[in-house]
């Protein structure tokens, strides 16, 4: 059923898709215990419709899923990565922005905040 809804959404996005794809199929290339997932990541790659790109993200996610926990960290790491790269962003551009609050302006330098990490100074009282 997945492998089904994997296949229509490839369908929908073929340009996400294979980039998704190419992601994996780079980040399995090195991992012995996901040689079989990398040979058909690249018969996916290689099908101008993507034919059988569920099938092969589902056995992906399975057979990471059948590595016994301790041995799940340096796969998933470099998938997620290659996809990272792949996408153009960085672990640090998914995370949240932290607490919002009003206008805050610093004294010294006079530059604006609104959200982030906000700090008080232990010496002085006028400290926004």
């Amino acid at each position: 059923a997945h492998e089904a809804q994997l296949d229509e959404r490839a369908q929908c996005c073929p340009g996400i898709a294979r980039a998704v794809i190419q992601a994996l199929k780079g980040a399995t290339a090195d991992i012995p215990e996901l040689a079989a997932c990398h040979a058909t990541l690249s018969t996916v790659d290689e099908s101008p419709c993507l034919q059988g790109a569920g099938a092969a993200l589902g056995a992906v996610a399975k057979a990471v899923a059948d590595l016994p926990l301790e041995q799940r960290y340096r796969p998933m790491e470099t998938i997620i990565m290659a996809i990272f790269q792949q996408w153009g962003v960085t672990p640090a551009d998914m995370r949240e922005p932290g607490p919002q609050y009003g206008v805050v302006v610093c004294d010294a330098c006079e530059h604006t905040v609104t959200t982030g990490q906000r700090y008080k100074c232990t010496e002085c009282p006028d400290y926004d």
